[in-house]
Order: C-alpha cells, then sequence, then structure tokens
C-alpha cells in the first residue's frame, strides 16, 4: 500500500507541477500579448500621423502648383509685353532714323 500511496503522491505532485507550468505559460502568453498590442497601437498612431502629414504635403503640393501657373502666366505676359515694347522701341527707332 505505501508504494501506491508514493505513486498516488508523485503523480499529484506531476499534475500540480504541469498545472503550475501551464499557468506560467499562460501568464506569459498574456504578457506577450499585451505587448504586441501596445506595438500595434504604436505603429496605428504612427501610420495616422504619417497619413496626416501625407495629406498636408498634398495640399501644400497644390497651392504651390496654383502659384506656380499664376507665377508662369504673369511670366508668359511680362515676356510679351517687353518682345511687343522691344519691337515697338525698334520701329521707332528705325523710323526717327529713316526720317534724318
Amino acid at each position: 500500500m505505501g508504494k501506491m500511496f508514493e505513486d498516488e503522491n508523485q503523480k499529484s505532485a506531476e499534475k500540480l507541477t504541469k498545472k503550475h507550468s501551464d499557468v506560467q505559460e499562460v501568464e506569459s502568453l498574456k504578457f506577450k500579448i499585451r505587448e504586441l498590442l501596445s506595438e500595434i497601437d504604436t505603429h496605428e498612431k504612427k501610420r495616422e500621423e504619417q497619413d496626416a502629414l501625407v495629406k498636408q504635403l498634398t495640399l501644400d503640393y497644390d497651392v504651390l502648383k496654383q502659384d506656380n501657373y499664376g507665377i508662369s502666366l504673369k511670366l508668359d505676359r511680362n515676356q510679351e509685353r517687353l518682345r511687343t515694347e522691344m519691337e515697338n522701341g525698334a520701329g521707332r527707332l528705325y523710323s526717327y532714323y529713316k526720317r534724318t
């Protein structure tokens, strides 16, 4: 009977040890899950910040593109006006020298 009692005690001890080991593993996995969820949150926040930055850069780009278009139009008009003034000035200068 003593041997049987010892075997049962040993089995009970092994079960308790296994149960304790399982509890530790479960707690370890829960901790790891919390860490990973925190990491996911961090990456989501960074992605949201980057999305907002890309949106702002896109808006800035559109504004600069419009500004550039306006400046190009003014430059073209000024160049055309200068060309016309130079042609008119050259024509007047030619007429002046032709008369003299």
